[in-house]
């Protein structure tokens, strides 16, 4: 199954910044390198979870880059109810 290009932009930098799917594989690439995926995500859902879990009263985050989402769901999950993310492309 080949890879389809779901959208790409060019960034200041002047790289290319791609999203793209196979099947129900996603990527997101910058100048033909992986910079993550649906399959490999462990490492951005860490970071915010012991982030989060440093803190003893979480109420606001910011999270840098949405990407896939991943980072913010797990900051989602840890906050209490009343608490607020940021997210800062």
């Amino acid at each position: 199954m080949e890879w389809i290009t779901v959208a790409k932009a060019r960034i200041p930098s002047g790289a290319e910044l791609v999203l793209a799917r196979r099947g129900e594989e996603w990527a997101v690439r910058i100048d033909g390198r992986m910079l993550m995926g649906n399959r490999m995500y462990h490492s951005e859902m860490a970071l915010a979870e012991r982030g989060i879990d440093e803190c003893e009263d979480p109420a606001s985050v910011l999270v840098g880059g949405l990407g896939l989402g991943y980072t913010l769901r797990a900051v989602l999950d840890r906050l209490p109810e009343d608490g607020r993310v940021t997210v800062s492309e």
